[in-house]
């Protein structure tokens, strides 16, 4: 019960769901003779335990990673399971005792219960996703930085004239006609044939 205290209202939510998967499983076992999924009493005794291992005293444990992706998978496996077993399931529903259509509906219940806190609980704690390949990325490199001294651009390697009248902010600058460039005249072999087949 000292445990159960120090659970916030998401893992409450979260094991509550795990403990009505398990109440379930143990209807479902008295209804057909096997329970719902054993997968999903698997996920859901491994909630719990990770929750208890969570706050126990005298345990500092080492996760691999944070508890509340660990439980948040978990959870979400156990849910699609639910889903899987629910839709095998609805077409056989009526053929099925009360006992274990009650199993049947606790089971998808208490997984989307347990998947729902196990979602808010990562929502609230955001950790960093796992690095499962083992490399760390290089640290980015810093953009190079600016020059210092402004350089004089490269000289023109010939006159050029603008595409588009220059415009003037002042008053009109008397200043030398623009200069056309001059090109050599096409020589008599520069015509525009078919090359020869």
């Amino acid at each position: 019960m000292q445990i159960w205290d120090k659970f916030n209202p998401r893992e409450r939510m979260t094991a509550a769901g795990a403990g009505i998967v398990i109440v379930a499983w143990l209807v479902g076992l008295v209804a057909r003779g096997f329970g719902v999924g054993s997968i999903a009493l698997i996920g859901a005794i491994a909630v719990l335990a990770i929750l208890y291992l969570k706050y126990a005293p005298n345990q500092n444990i080492k996760w691999p990673i944070a508890t509340s992706l660990l439980i948040l998978g978990i959870s979400a496996l156990v849910a699609l399971f639910a889903v899987l077993t629910l839709l095998d399931w609805l077409g056989y529903i009526g053929g099925l005792s009360m006992t274990g259509t009650v199993s049947l509906v606790l089971y998808v219940i208490g997984a989307a219960v347990m998947a729902w806190g196990a979602w808010q609980e990562y929502q609230i704690d955001k950790p960093a996703m796992p690095n499962f390949g083992g490399t760390s990325a290089p640290p980015p490199t810093a953009p190079p930085a600016p020059p210092t001294t402004p350089s004089a651009p490269p000289p023109p390697s010939e006159p050029t004239t603008p595409s588009y009248p220059p415009t003037t902010s002042g008053p009109p600058t008397t200043s030398a006609p623009p200069t056309t460039p001059s090109y050599p005249p096409p020589t008599p072999d520069d015509t525009d044939e078919a090359p020869p087949a």
